[in-house]
């Protein structure tokens, strides 16, 4: 759904350091690829502040009226995301990809 029926929607960004080599070789010589895969590091390697993660993914998009996120980030010095565990619901997605491809078969 993503949120085009106007009503708000939820994204778990899973990262970590580690996979950006790899997302980089994936994106290496496409068409803007390395360009687009930046600002989305920036994002996930962000203070942990939703308002700065939400100024650097509008920026990287290229949203003509994104706020500055270095002066996002310097109004909302101090000011982080709730942390909260989402293992157990990774695992009713994965297990619900993994059904899913078994009953494909």
């Amino acid at each position: 759904r993503a949120g085009r029926d106007g009503q708000n929607a939820h994204c778990i960004l899973y990262y970590s350091p580690k996979d950006v080599i790899r997302m980089r070789t994936l994106v290496h010589g496409t068409h803007r690829g390395e360009e687009n895969l930046f600002p989305m590091i920036r994002y996930a390697q962000a203070s942990g502040n939703d308002a700065v993660c939400k100024a650097i993914l509008l920026q990287g998009l290229g949203e003509p009226h994104a706020p500055d996120p270095t002066q996002t980030q310097r109004q909302h010095d101090g000011e982080t995301t709730v942390m909260r565990d989402v293992g157990t619901h990774g695992k009713v997605v994965a297990r619900l990809v993994q059904d899913a491809s078994q009953d494909d078969q």
